[in-house]
């Protein structure tokens, strides 16, 4: 083989390995977008919140209450002055035990969720298990999924 042809063969081969400079997800990936979802949701940041989750998002909370992309923003909405309070309101949460398996580019996640929530009857910390499943578009990870699971 001479040397231009096999110069001809690599440079495809070497254009879809991907970027040279981009690192490999792992745990750590997945548990800095999931604590940037949950920062972004208490400082009432709409405009993360739109990039980190999928125009199709669909996620399953801990009660088992279904939502959008465009409910998830509204919930996250900061309230206006004088609203009355939401029927049950996260508080702070921390997560932890995140765990990630990569399938090139689609993700699923795992992690530990402790919550201080408040709803009508008083404040109280719940825990759950959850899931989420990110695809890889543009470069970016999004979030198209998440399931929870309250431990009891």
């Amino acid at each position: 083989m001479t040397h231009r042809l096999a110069l001809l063969l690599a440079v495809p081969l070497a254009s879809l390995a991907g970027p040279k400079d981009a690192a490999p997800a792992n745990d750590q990936t997945f548990a800095s977008l999931e604590r940037a979802w949950s920062t972004a949701y208490h400082q009432h940041d709409l405009p993360k919140i739109e990039r980190l989750l999928a125009a199709e998002f669909v996620g399953i909370d801990g009660r088992g209450v279904m939502s959008t992309r465009a409910e998830e923003l509204e919930d996250a909405r900061a309230p206006a002055p004088g609203a009355p309070s939401p029927a049950m309101e996260i508080l702070e949460e921390e997560i932890s035990d995140v765990r990630a398996r990569v399938y090139g580019e689609i993700a699923v996640a795992t992690a530990l969720n402790t919550a201080k929530i408040r709803t009508r009857e008083g404040q109280s910390t719940v825990r759950y298990r959850r899931s989420t499943v990110w695809v890889q578009r543009d470069g970016r990870w999004q979030c198209v999924h998440f399931h929870a699971s309250r431990i009891l």
